[in-house]
């Protein structure tokens, strides 16, 4: 739930449009509230959890892709690299569609025992996109840090 406020604030700090922020906002509501709903009706199942992450993944990953579109559309003279929005969304979108993707998959790589060096391949692929979402989320602070001494 933290997760899913923290990087919708982020997108909505970011966004320029305001049919965006309002879809940030609706995904917000709506992820937040299918969490609860989920915890209380069935929270002994491991699987609530696992279809929340699932839905909120591919909504972030599809906002992210949103605002990158917006971004590459508006900003003609900008070099995007040197951009912040872009690097946290470069990193959501490839974290979120990757374990969002392994994550559907938990029951058949659980099923057929999937696994890289002994690692189950969800936990993999979950730990090699957080080093992407991490460094891209670096980069992002260092150049929102450079942008704010300027």
């Amino acid at each position: 739930i933290i997760e899913t406020i923290f990087y919708g604030y982020i997108f909505y700090h970011f966004s320029d449009k305001q049919i965006l922020k309002r879809v940030i906002l609706f995904f917000i509501f709506f992820s937040v509230l299918g969490y609860c709903i989920t915890y209380l009706l069935d929270n002994k199942s491991p699987t609530y959890f696992l279809n929340n992450l699932i839905f909120s993944g591919f909504f972030l990953t599809s906002i992210a892709m949103v605002s990158l579109y917006f971004k590459f559309v508006d900003s003609e003279e900008i070099l995007l690299i040197s951009e912040p929005a872009f690097w946290v969304a470069l990193g959501v979108s490839l974290f979120y569609s990757g374990v969002s993707i392994a994550f559907s998959l938990h029951d058949f790589i659980k099923e057929n025992d999937l696994s890289f060096f002994g690692k189950k391949l969800y936990h993999l692929v979950q730990e090699l996109l957080s080093i992407i979402l991490y460094v891209s989320i670096s980069i992002a602070l260092i150049l929102f840090r450079q942008k704010n001494k300027r």
